[in-house]
């Protein structure tokens, strides 16, 4: 790294260069790659230090009272940089920050060449875990004596910097001169020192060969034949023997010897049981497993065993991507460690979470590369010299990029299948497949299952086994995929990969008469804007109707379009668009058609893309005419609208099955010998019978149905207090105002009782925004960190964050219910606001409690009520994780003593007492319980 260069990080109050102000400066002089001079002060900011920054920095208030104000330092900050260029971690938030301080009436205060190191870490190593400073210097192994001060973290980008350019320089000349097509694009100023790589690197190998776009990591030879045979055979089942489970399970077993203070428990070999009998009698299982029994160990230990000792598959699905890693990276890997565990797993997505190489290398020889596509791309390219799975999930990809990252990936819509140049050798979805067919245990999700069964299983290999874990959510998930979706954003996005395709026609010779193809071409450009203008114009009406037929709640609209819907004012343009549609895609089959005959690779793979555009169109003006029909009784149709801060309002168009049960036995089950279905919530009341309901087991053969149900090993009335505030008054019972302050005032006397360490789960986002701006001031006073969901960040930095602070609260809404997973001392008390109900207008919901009342079932006690009690005991078990995990769970609706119904919510939970009683007899009992920890 030659030439001097300074590095800079800020510690401020917030991020707001307008408003926030410095508090701490760091500057290291980098002279050809080493340190050789630095300068750093804490500086007085003038106001108070909010408790974000206290934790996130270590600083306080006392630190700064007696340092200098910035405009007194502001001399020597200047005089150190000079004009140096300047390096940082995103660079830009210091620099506006010190350009701010300054105050100038230029335009430019610090014209300053500036080197970000997060760009460069993104390109130079995309597959990091994240590009955070912390994490990038202990994957180059540089030590960072202190996290987030600024002169640490300055000196640690500085350094990041030499180690980044050090790795560059050893990459093959084609990839850097790749980079550089890239970054000048981009307008990225490290592109001219990768330019002195490259002269450098081209001087040394004078000699070298040089091919444009760097290679990609071959395909290994394992993937190239499967180990099974396209459909698994009838011969007879070799059934798994228990004791080769339990001596892998038990106290002296297998396990017991490979992990260190290994917990043997009962309540896993129990189950593990129950699933080797299913596995060998071909039965479908029910198996609730209490938290903390080991469940994922239960089903998988006889999965493997019983899939090796038969040469079958079993795919095991999950619901989170928590539990898939889980899976995947922690507990296959054990098993796999093991002796005479000879078994191979693979790990199976949706198409569109893997790079389809025939996209990206159209979209990077694209004469109309963007500058943000060209930054991002060059992680791409990158990335493709190293990965083996192509898979999204190694280039943490934030909700910023998707949109790039779609027009690349494998989905299904631009996927040519066999017909594919690269299908056969390089192709990560053939590669993800390939995988698949070698494997004895296929870890996949609900998603992916249900998506299987829509085409025909297609999508996974042949298999007879299945094991559902977080099974209580296959409902929902079949819901989703079972049904249909039209949103503005898929119909442009059809029509963005038309528009690309097409216009790749023009530097094509015409198949036959010149003027009759390019008479088709100006057509297909009119088409497309003819679907464009019919477009903009159907979702400006369905907007239109949906703001005016509806109630906003906070900032959705929900419209349920039920049987007999009047669209009448509506027909003629829902008519216009889908015929618009039809007609291109016409148009655009004949154009493939024309194609046929030309021999060129190019072209003829050009030709199989706008024929595969085409159908795609089709389908897509069926799924419009399907959702804007709203006649079959067996669906449920609605409108859904988001209210952007623009003011404008995004639709999207539904149609669902009421009931997915029957689909699910009639497209599923009857096709498979063994399913279980487990999770930690599938009964209500102790029963299996709503889950049995909504899921079409009723429809299976009561004999091959069996249920088991293990308690968790951990002592719930031992270790945890369950408190009902009986006298806090329902929402609706008093003037909001008045509800929030009592809300407020219960959950800060809490959380400062407890000292943060507080999980308070809402059922309206709206309530807990109110609620959240109202707590803050006071939560600040007294040094304890309020985190709010989606108003701090994502959920899983808001969880990091928590986990990382000793006095925090947590506000969350529907997602934070489940799948959090927190233990020890973080968390001590969890707050159930409300009892979680759906709405009872929600479309699928009321269409449910429809269709139960035509059956002469009461709605609400076979489905809101059971589903709400699900939900309820999935919010109870974030409280307790681990044996010695200690605490409260605090409920604020008295419905749950008031209501004959809510005996029903007590009697499902695995703790056998509770209390009841008003505020300050609560305060005293948590005050207990906390002090025995």
């Amino acid at each position: 790294m030659h030439g001097t260069y300074v590095s800079l990080d800020l510690e401020t109050t917030g991020v707001n260069h307008q408003v926030d102000k410095i508090i701490e400066v760091g500057l290291v002089k980098l002279v050809d790659g080493e340190v050789k001079d630095c300068y750093h002060t804490l500086v007085n900011p003038g106001v108070k230090l909010p408790v974000k920054i206290k934790r996130l920095t270590g600083l306080n208030d006392e630190n700064l009272s007696d340092k200098p104000i910035i405009n007194e330092i502001l001399p020597d900050i200047i005089d150190f940089i000079g004009d140096f260029p300047l390096i940082g971690h995103n660079v830009m938030f210091d620099r506006d920050f010190l350009a701010t301080a300054l105050g100038s009436t230029t335009t430019n205060p610090i014209p300053n060449q500036l080197y970000d190191t997060l760009d460069l870490a993104k390109f130079v190593l995309p597959d990091a875990p994240n590009h955070r400073l912390t994490t990038l210097c202990k994957v180059c192994n540089i030590d960072l004596s202190q996290q987030h001060r600024a002169y640490a973290d300055a000196l640690g980008a500085a350094l990041l910097a030499v180690e980044l350019l050090r790795r560059l320089s050893v990459f093959e000349l084609p990839l850097l001169r790749d980079l550089i097509t890239l970054l000048e694009v981009n307008g990225s100023p490290w592109c001219g020192v990768i330019e002195d790589m490259a002269k450098h690197a081209a001087k040394e190998i004078a000699n070298r060969k040089i091919s444009s776009i760097s290679g990609l990591k071959p395909i290994m030879d394992e993937f190239s034949v499967g180990l099974f045979e396209e459909e698994e055979d009838e011969r007879d089942v070799l059934p798994l023997n228990e004791d080769d489970v339990v001596n892998c399970l038990g106290d002296n077993g297998l396990l017991s010897r490979t992990i260190e203070r290994y917990e043997y428990r009962p309540q896993q070999i129990a189950m593990a049981k129950s699933v080797t009998q299913s596995l060998n009698d071909d039965i479908y299982m029910l198996a609730e497993a209490g938290t903390g029994t080991g469940k994922s160990m239960a089903y998988l230990v006889p999965a493997v065993l019983w899939a090796q000792k038969n040469n079958r598959r079993v795919v095991i699905s999950t619901h989170t991507i928590n539990l898939q890693e889980q899976l995947w990276n922690k507990d296959i890997p054990l098993l796999q460690s093991l002796p005479d565990f000879n078994f191979k797993a693979a790990l199976v997505k949706g198409r569109s979470n893997y790079i389809c190489l025939r996209r990206w290398y159209a979209e990077l020889s694209s004469p109309n590369l963007k500058v943000r596509d060209a930054g991002f791309y060059a992680r791409i390219l990158v990335w493709l010299t190293t990965t083996e799975t192509g898979d999204r999930t190694e280039l943490n990809i934030n909700w910023q990029e998707v949109d790039l990252w779609n027009n690349i990936c494998a989905e299904s819509d631009g996927c040519l299948g066999k017909r594919c140049g690269f299908f056969h050798r390089t192709c990560f979805v053939s590669r993800m497949k390939k995988r698949a067919e070698n494997a004895n245990i296929i870890i996949a999700n609900h998603s992916l299952v249900c998506a299987d069964i829509k085409a025909d299983n297609r999508v996974l290999p042949p298999y007879k086994v299945l094991i559902f874990d977080e099974a209580h959510h296959l409902e929902s998930t079949a819901t989703d995929h079972l049904g249909t979706i039209v949103t503005k954003v898929g119909i442009t996005r059809w029509l963005g990969l038309v528009n690309k395709t097409t216009a790749r026609l023009n530097n094509m010779p015409a198949p036959g008469n010149h003027e009759q193809w390019v008479d088709r071409l100006n057509k297909l450009k009119e088409l497309q804007f003819q679907v464009k203008e019919a477009t903009e114009v159907f979702f400006e009406l369905m907007a239109e109707l949906l703001v005016n037929s509806s109630e906003a709640n906070d900032i959705r609209y929900t419209l349920r379009l039920k049987p007999g819907f009047d669209l009448t004012n509506y027909k003629i343009d829902i008519e216009n668009l889908v015929q618009r549609i039809k007609t291109l895609s016409a148009a655009m089959m004949q154009v493939a058609e024309d194609m046929e005959g030309h021999l060129l690779v190019e072209e003829n793979e050009t030709s199989k893309e706008i024929a595969l555009l085409a159908e795609n169109g089709f389908s897509l003006a069926t799924d419009i005419e399907f959702t804007c029909d709203c006649s079959n009784n067996d669906n449920v149709y609605w409108l859904d609208g988001y209210l952007a801060n623009s003011g404008q309002v995004y639709i999207s168009l539904h149609a669902a099955p009421v009931e997915v049960g029957t689909l699910l036995h009639s497209l599923l089950y009857v096709y498979k010998d063994t399913i279980i279905f487990a999770s930690a919530t599938l009964t209500v009341d102790g029963s299996f019978n709503h889950f049995i309901e909504r899921n079409g087991l009723n429809l299976v053969d009561p004999e091959r149905l069996v249920e088991i149900k293990v308690d968790s090993p951990f002592q719930y009335d031992d270790q945890s207090l369950l408190y009902i505030i009986d006298n806090f008054p329902d929402q609706r019972s008093i003037p909001e105002p008045q509800y929030l302050n009592l809300l407020a005032e219960t959950i800060g006397d809490l959380a400062t009782l407890v000292g943060g360490r507080t999980l308070v789960l809402f059922t309206a986002h709206k309530i807990l925004k109110k609620v959240y701006y109202q707590l803050k001031p006071s939560m600040e006073e007294q040094d304890i960190l309020l985190l709010g969901h989606d108003i701090d960040g994502s959920r899983t930095r808001l969880v990091e964050e928590f986990k990382q602070n000793n006095k925090a609260v947590l506000f969350g809404a529907s997602s934070f219910w489940e799948g959090l997973d927190i233990p020890g001392e973080s968390l001590s008390c969890v707050i159930l606001v409300k009892l979680p109900f759906w709405p009872p207008n929600a479309p699928l919901v009321a269409a449910r409690t429809e269709a139960l009342y035509k059956n002469n079932k009461d709605g609400f006690y076979h489905f809101s009520l059971p589903e709400a009690i699900i939900k309820f005991k999935q919010g109870f078990g974030r409280l307790i994780r681990t044996k010695y995990d200690r605490g409260a769970v605090i409920v604020l609706d008295r419905r749950i003593v008031d209501k004959k119904y809510g005996r029903k919510f007590l009697n499902s939970l695995p703790i056998s007492t509770y209390m009841r009683g008003d505020k300050q007899l609560m305060l005293s009992k948590v005050k207990n319980i906390i002090n025995d920890q």
